[in-house]
């Protein structure tokens, strides 16, 4: 499976990993761990790993840094996400 960022073509894998996701700039790849495929948690790490997609498309992980892009990361997953599909349910529900 390929997702478009910004643009530039970026492939999903499902394989072996000792952590739930990652993603390679290099490579423009996002490697999902094999053993949560088809499940919620798989959902929410691809959609974890496309927000460090985004920042590596862009330059931001650079301007960034690891620690400080992980912690917006973070906050992108825990509380934009969330606030954003509750607000496209509720217009999905207006329409």
């Amino acid at each position: 499976m390929n997702v478009e960022v910004a643009g530039k073509k970026i492939a999903v894998r499902y394989v072996p990993l000792d952590s739930l996701g990652s993603y390679d700039h290099n490579a423009a790849t996002i490697c999902i761990d094999e053993k949560i495929k088809g499940t919620q948690l798989a959902v929410d790490t691809l959609l974890h790993e496309l927000v460090h997609a985004a920042f590596g498309v862009t330059g931001m992980a650079d301007a960034l840094g690891d620690s400080l892009e992980e912690a917006v990361t973070v906050c992108v997953e825990q509380v934009y996400l969330p606030a954003a599909r509750k607000l496209l349910t509720r217009l999905g529900e207006e329409c």
